[in-house]
């Protein structure tokens, strides 16, 4: 959180010189951008700070699950970019917005819908910044900036 306030410091002077249409350009550019290196980092199975998500349980049965977490929710469309003049955001739709923060936060929840089953689960955050993620957004102000 601390890089947050001194990305603030940097560049909220500059930025509030921008024009409003400039500033929503560039969020817009900020949350596609961020959203590609959310994709990449589900799609490696990690963790903002590096580590890998913890592995699921392997099934009793036959057939265990072979293809990785959350593979279809890192698709562009359910990872949703949102921005404006003053943010930018990138959110899960809200059909699995529930299911994605109960892995984000490691929260008990059903394991089938028409189940009393549940399960605790581990915390695999799929959303998050990392130094990376710092780094890209300043370069991609200064970029912004120096176009202008």
């Amino acid at each position: 959180m601390n890089d947050f306030k001194q990305l603030d410091a940097q560049f909220a002077a500059i930025l509030q010189n921008l024009e409003s249409s400039q500033r929503r350009k560039l969020a817009r550019e900020v949350s596609i951008q961020l959203r590609a290196a959310h994709q990449k980092q589900i799609y490696s199975q990690r963790n903002p700070d590096g580590t890998r998500f913890e592995p699921r349980k392997l099934r009793a049965k036959q057939g265990s699950i072979r293809r990785t977490m959350f593979n279809k929710v890192r698709l562009s469309k359910w990872l949703k970019v949102e921005s404006s003049a003053d943010k930018a955001v990138v959110s899960f739709k809200d059909q699995v917005q529930r299911i994605m923060q109960v892995h984000q936060e490691g929260l008990r929840d059903k394991v089938f819908r028409d189940r009393d089953l549940t399960a605790k689960y581990p915390k695999r955050k799929t959303l998050g910044f990392n130094a990376q993620n710092i780094e890209m957004i300043r370069d991609i102000v200064i970029k912004h900036i120096a176009a202008s």
